[in-house]
């Protein structure tokens, strides 16, 4: 058996009917392939769409996008997780290094 992380990478690999493994893999969607090779020369496997996020909290800007020419009100749209049980407590905009322009709280998870 085999998992393809890509078209034709092949990143594992066993001898057997099972896999039971861990890969490290970067920040990115992968359209990943688990694929079986039997003795008698057949091949079967199934797609698994996956989307590795970084290990560090994150935020994802949807609007404005990156790069883009904007007016002087510019509406930002963006979510932030984290791995900490509490949650995200507060999101802020910079509108360059160390100006702080605006901030919004959120209440702890209980």
């Amino acid at each position: 058996m085999g998992i393809y992380t890509a078209p034709n990478v092949l990143a594992y690999t066993v001898n057997g009917a099972s896999l039971n493994t861990e890969l490290t893999l970067n920040p990115g969607t992968y359209q990943t392939v688990v694929q079986e090779w039997d003795n008698c020369g057949g091949v079967s496997n199934t797609g698994v769409t996956i989307i590795v996020k970084g290990s560090a909290p994150e935020v994802e800007v949807t609007s404005p996008a990156n790069n883009s020419s904007v007016g002087p009100q510019v509406r930002y749209t963006a979510t932030a997780s984290s791995s900490c049980a509490n949650g995200v407590a507060a999101m802020g905009i910079y509108t360059s290094p160390g100006v702080l322009a605006y901030v919004v709280q959120f209440e702890a998870s209980t």
